[in-house]
């Protein structure tokens, strides 16, 4: 049996940008990162152990607060806000 070949995907990679004053201030921002061809048995508890302690250091570092996340074997949703005044909402930007 063949996998369904994929269907073209827009490039997101080059999204334009606001100016930097759009992005200061209280924000509440939702990343989603969808998986284009999904695998199993990689969600498992060990997975989310090490997702958990990079979330933490990662927040920590950029002076997040992220209350809630979802991880699916389709995709991964974090929810996160800034608690620092200075924080901006590209600090955390890949």
């Amino acid at each position: 049996m063949k996998p369904a070949p994929l269907t073209e995907q827009p490039d997101w990679h080059h999204l334009p940008r606001l100016a930097p004053e759009f992005y200061r201030g209280f924000a509440v921002v939702q990343w989603t990162v969808t998986l284009q061809r999904r695998a199993t048995g990689w969600l498992d508890d060990r997975f989310h152990l090490h997702f958990r302690e990079l979330l933490l250091h990662a927040a920590a570092r950029e002076g997040l607060f992220c209350p809630v996340y979802v991880l699916m074997s389709c995709r991964t949703t974090c929810i996160s806000s800034g608690w620092a005044c200075a924080w901006t909402a590209t600090s955390a930007t890949p």
